[in-house]
């Protein structure tokens, strides 16, 4: 019967806890001075992308030191996480993985990349970028297994639903305009529509699995949320400009990309509220079909 108790299940991982924190409190204050100094350099980062900084000399490679240090910090913050702190190690583990990638990419973009004559597109750097969508993937799905206990055979239709709505915005808005202006070769245009590709997927992830947490996530996921929702704003703007009049560095686009990176290494760190596994029933099951087949219309 429907109000039947569930037998027991196994006990699930709990992201990070106030019990949670390391013992150390030197390791706990050097956290919160690295935590510190990414929000500074985030600061740093946005005041010098500023129409009023960045056309100054010295700006532009100022710049380019303050986005390779936040990407460098930001992946040893969340390995240090991974470290220090058994509970979902896995998950933050890809998460640390494709922060490094992606900082490696940034950093191979700046000294290598954009000193070549004519640019080339695509780069050993698009490929470091792209790598880190995969393993976000995976530290959200982990992080999402380990807060529902058992999944509902419709999901599966639920996330296609979803996926198929979000899809008819990208097409409407995104994809066309890049196949109508992207221009060489087929690998070329392949990897610019990869960009808004796993944006896509990205998005219908976070927002599948913030219905399957009844909406109440806690700071841990909010934090996640809003620094890849910030990646997925930044790709996609950068891809309307690379297949419009191109893109420039140093415009508040690399803002999008700075505060993306600081906000998902914070969320390895947060504190979240101890609570029972979510259990998905009730309007949480219709709210992403019905969302999303409203959206696709």
């Amino acid at each position: 019967p429907k109000n039947a108790r569930p037998r027991a299940e196994a006990a699930p991982m709990r992201l990070l806890t106030a019990t949670d924190r390391p013992r150390s409190g030197a390791v706990l204050a050097a956290v919160r001075v690295a935590l510190g100094l990414l929000g500074a350099l985030v600061a740093v980062g946005a005041a010098l992308c500023s129409p009023w900084l960045r056309d100054r000399a010295g700006v532009a490679t100022a710049g380019e030191l303050v986005q390779d240090s936040v990407n460098v910090l930001a992946a040893g913050v969340v390995f240090a996480r991974v470290l220090l702190l058994p509970r979902a190690r896995a998950a933050w583990l890809l998460l640390a993985l494709g922060l490094t990638s992606y900082g490696a990419a940034n950093i191979y973009y700046f000294a290598v990349v954009q000193h070549l004559d004519p640019e080339p597109f695509p780069s050993l750097s698009d490929a470091g970028w792209l790598v880190f969508y995969p393993l976000a993937y995976g530290c959200v799905v982990l992080l999402l297994r380990a807060q529902v206990v058992r999944w509902h055979a419709s999901t599966l239709l639920d996330g296609l639903v979803a996926c198929c709505g979000l899809g008819a915005l990208a097409v409407a808005l995104v994809f066309e305009r890049v196949l109508v202006r992207s221009e060489g070769s087929a690998t070329a245009v392949a990897v610019a529509l990869a960009y808004p590709v796993v944006d896509l997927l990205l998005a219908v992830l976070l927002v599948g699995g913030l219905a399957v947490l009844g909406w109440r996530p806690g700071p841990v996921w909010w934090l996640l949320l809003a620094g890849l929702v910030a990646f997925c704003v930044g790709d996609v703007v950068f891809l309307l400009q690379a297949a419009g009049s191109g893109y420039e560095t140093g415009t508040w686009v690399d803002v999008t990309w700075l505060a993306a990176v600081a906000l998902v290494s914070f969320a390895a760190w947060s504190p979240d509220r101890e609570r029972p596994p979510g259990r998905m029933d009730g309007w949480a099951l219709l709210v992403v079909p019905v969302l999303f087949a409203a959206t696709s219309i």
